[in-house]
């Protein structure tokens, strides 16, 4: 909160040795200079959000609100995270819902057009046994490129948003059991793209393109984790569903027909 790293992007500017690259093409974490061509789909960058693989590089840029911390594992971990973790991985652990009763609000605006708000409200329904939680999240922008062959001025909007919900039960002191659940919606412009000389040429800030340039991504999941303790040995059990949908369309060329 304290350097505005609300995002994942954001958040590798203060975390040594730890680089986010994000293209057309699909976002990617890089660690140690370890990365991969830019249209892969998998990296060797492993990203988990409460002990849930988020495989896929359009998923990497998550949004951190409602974190309650980010830990950065860098080397090889395949020994206990398997695949797809050979240059570390990144731990976004989400705040579970306790006794305390907690809520809070925010709005903000920014230049073109950009607006974001947020909320979570989290306590108790029965106190010391169940716990439920509920936040969300969202942000619009016009972006600041304009497609002079469409003649919009918004060929880099975004827009995002995401809804979480939690119910934690506590049937014993010993065991503690998580139900979790969350949709986003994610909906932007691609037209970033141009060339800087030839006929195509366009100045900054300025594409050229017939297409649309549009990407929409759709990604809902659910997950269940069981931690138990039984003679001083804890035995943890997380089973997790994550569907993913992503519709794009792009001129990669930037070769236009005068509309």
């Amino acid at each position: 909160e304290e350097h505005g790293a609300d995002t994942l992007e954001k958040l590798s500017g203060f975390v040594p040795n730890l680089y986010f690259k994000k293209t057309t093409s699909g976002d990617l974490l890089v660690s140690r200079g370890i990365s991969t061509i830019d249209t892969s789909l998998f990296g060797p960058m492993g990203l988990y959000v409460d002990d849930i693989a988020y495989p896929v590089s359009y998923m990497m840029n998550k949004n951190l609100f409602d974190a309650e911390r980010v830990e950065v594992l860098r080397g090889p971990q395949g020994t206990l995270y398997g695949r797809n973790s050979e240059s570390g991985v990144i731990n976004i652990i989400t705040e579970k819902p306790d006794n305390n009763l907690k809520a809070k609000i925010f709005v903000e605006k920014g230049n073109y057009c950009s607006d974001s708000g947020g909320f979570f409200v989290k306590g108790p329904l029965l106190d010391s046994r169940l716990f439920a939680g509920i936040s969300g999240f969202i942000s619009s922008s016009d972006g600041y490129i304009e497609n002079e062959i469409t003649e919009n001025k918004k060929a880099a909007d975004e827009t995002e948003r995401f809804v979480s919900a939690k119910i934690r039960w506590a049937p014993g002191d010993f065991t503690d059991i998580v139900f979790a659940a969350d949709v986003s919606d994610k909906d932007f412009g691609v037209s970033r793209l141009r060339f800087e000389n030839g006929p195509d040429f366009s100045d900054r800030f300025k594409v050229r393109s017939s297409e649309a340039d549009d990407s929409n991504e759709k990604n809902h999941g659910e997950s269940l984790k069981l931690k138990t303790q039984v003679n001083g040995m804890e035995f943890v059990s997380v089973t997790g569903h994550r569907n993913f949908e992503k519709d794009f369309i792009h001129d990669f060329d930037r070769t236009f027909k005068k509309l």
